[in-house]
């Protein structure tokens, strides 16, 4: 699935709409002479992928990111270790898709590293 119009336009108004965010990284994601700006941008983009667009449609079942299914396996497996397999799946499956789909593939990859982030930080916090 390629970034349509309506998802650019949902990372735009996320950027726009960063009011709470810590200032650099919501100036980061409106100005596009900001040093940052690309990364940023791509940080939201896998942000709104997840929270508005297909992951949330697939998986989320009205559920906070860290109680979703990825973290819920993860956990009864007692290891991240198929969030990272997700990572290296998607990225290189990315690499034979046009540039549209590579894009949004990538942003899964993001989703996934962020949700072995968010398993080592639940781990450790128990």
């Amino acid at each position: 699935m390629s970034l349509d119009k309506h998802t650019v336009d949902n990372i735009a108004r996320e950027a726009e709409a960063a009011t709470d965010l810590p200032a650099d990284f919501a100036d980061a994601c409106r100005q596009p002479g900001h040093p940052y700006h690309r990364l940023a941008k791509a940080l939201l983009g896998a942000y709104v992928q997840a929270a508005h667009g297909k992951g949330k449609d697939r998986h989320a079942n009205d559920l906070p990111f860290e109680r979703q299914r990825m973290q819920t396996i993860a956990q009864g497996q007692g290891s991240a270790e198929g969030l990272i397999y997700q990572v290296c799946k998607k990225a290189q499956e990315s690499q034979r898709m046009a540039r549209g789909d590579k894009i949004h593939e990538l942003g899964g990859v993001i989703v996934y590293a962020a949700g072995a982030i968010v398993f080592e930080e639940n781990r450790h916090e128990s």
